[in-house]
């Protein structure tokens, strides 16, 4: 059988509304089939639409990393994955992920390059980065370090650090099958934005926008399900 992936998505609702929506579409839209989606929300309190969906409603005030955390300790799956409540995840992420991890046998997994979009989900480019933000993590591993810092920023870089330092290796995956969004309201915005993230474009991948573009475009268009509710 295959192993429970649990999808941890923080929200602060209704912040951002429209794009956690979409996050959702994505997490939908997964070939992976044995997965759950668990929601830390510290915002307007939520309600769970589906049985495969989990909410944890929480006080505001902690961090990023704490709520990462929280999400790590509540989740059934062996493995782990971020969810971030603005950005997109083409359909085959969990899969290619959980194989890779399980081929080269370790502890965490993520991709090595991911397209660059603006708040309307238009892609300006395909840029080589660490992408912290869209991998997985065996549970059991993550919370024997202790789960993630107690920070807002690289927390999730912080506990890859962390795997490394205890010599638990880390797979990467270079198919970029992740749109992160730069809508001038991410928690990075201080130190990056979308004209940061292009300079670090690759140019030879230009030609591959369009054909990236209408796939975007084409899943963005796919019938949604309701997964969460107010309260």
């Amino acid at each position: 059988m295959t192993p429970l992936v649990s999808c941890v998505l923080l929200c602060t609702y209704p912040n951002r509304a429209a794009y956690i929506d979409e996050a959702l579409l994505s997490y939908d839209l997964q070939t992976y089939p044995h997965r759950e989606l668990l929601v830390v929300n510290d915002g307007v309190p939520l309600a769970a639409a589906r049985d495969d969906v989990t909410i944890l409603n929480i006080d505001p005030g902690r961090t990023i990393g704490e709520k990462r955390t929280i999400g790590l300790r509540v989740a059934s799956g062996a493995w782990v994955a971020t969810w971030d409540d603005d950005d997109f995840s083409f359909p085959e992420r969990l899969e290619t992920l959980v194989e890779l991890a399980d081929a080269q046998n370790a502890s965490a997994a993520r991709l090595s390059r991911m397209w660059i979009v603006d708040a309307d989900m238009r892609i300006h480019c395909l840029v080589d980065s660490a992408a912290y933000q869209t991998g997985i993590v065996w549970r059991a591993d993550a919370l024997a370090l202790g789960g993630y810092p107690p920070i807002s920023y690289a927390e999730d870089m912080e506990l890859s650090i962390r795997l490394a330092a205890a010599g638990l290796g880390t797979a990467l995956c270079p198919e970029p099958l992740y749109a992160h969004r730069r809508h001038g309201a991410n928690v990075t915005a201080a130190r990056e934005n979308l004209v940061d993230n292009i300079r670090r474009a690759l140019p030879h991948a230009l030609d591959a926008v369009p054909a990236a573009q209408a796939r975007l475009d084409f899943l963005r268009a796919q019938p949604r399900d309701t997964l969460i509710v107010p309260s």
